[in-house]
């Protein structure tokens, strides 16, 4: 079996501490036979937070000297770079965030058997990720039809709720949700309906009976 991570989103802390993604993408040479990987970001490292705050900065890195930290440790078969939406609407920043992992699934070079989608950051500062070797080896599981979500945070509102920052699917099922899910998300989000982002992916998986 192969597979595919696309890294995708700000780099964040992983500008300085590339542990966790040299963990990642050595779990995944480990588990399948191939692991293909692609990183899509932005030019800046941190950028702005769903609810429109700038976010504070941890290094004073810029995205040259991130990227070249990281490439460094981490081989990415695809390395695409999108400027940032400048939009003040949660909606269309997150509907460029959907449509950044569907770039990264299609700038793959080969066919895989399973996708997954993960934030660089994935596993820094309470961003769940996939640690173990026993999490990494249920991949090689994943039913049809189906996009397994791993980790939950606690909101604001004292909610649970799954994150967006690490799932996955057999290849063909991550495709057509991330299509349909970048179709559709603002609308649902534009809605008001929804006080967590990633609630969207629920909305999406039912509508199209794909298992979440």
């Amino acid at each position: 079996m192969t597979a595919l991570i696309v890294f995708s989103g700000h780099l964040k802390g992983a500008c300085k501490d590339t542990r966790l993604l040299e963990h990642f993408s050595k779990q995944c040479d480990h588990v399948f036979g191939t692991c293909e990987k692609v990183l899509v970001t932005y030019t800046a490292p941190f950028g702005v937070s769903m609810n429109g705050k700038r976010r504070t900065p941890t290094h004073q890195l810029s995205y040259a000297e991130c990227l070249r930290r990281i490439s460094e440790r981490v081989h990415f078969d695809e390395i695409q770079t999108v400027e940032e939406t400048a939009s003040p609407l949660r909606a269309l920043r997150y509907h460029q965030m959907v449509s950044s992992i569907l770039l990264g699934l299609r700038s793959a070079r080969s066919q895989h058997t399973v996708a997954l989608r993960m934030r660089p950051d994935s596993g820094l500062g309470g961003i769940n990720g996939i640690l173990s070797n026993a999490t990494w080896r249920t991949l090689l599981h994943v039913p049809a039809d189906t996009v397994v979500q791993y980790g939950k945070y606690q909101g604001r509102d004292g909610h649970r709720v799954n994150g967006d920052n690490v799932f996955a699917a057999r290849s063909g099922t991550f495709e057509r949700f991330v299509r349909l899910w970048g179709q559709e998300v603002v609308d649902l989000l534009s809605s008001g309906a929804y006080a967590h982002a990633e609630l969207t992916m629920d909305a999406v998986a039912r509508r199209h009976n794909l298992t979440l």
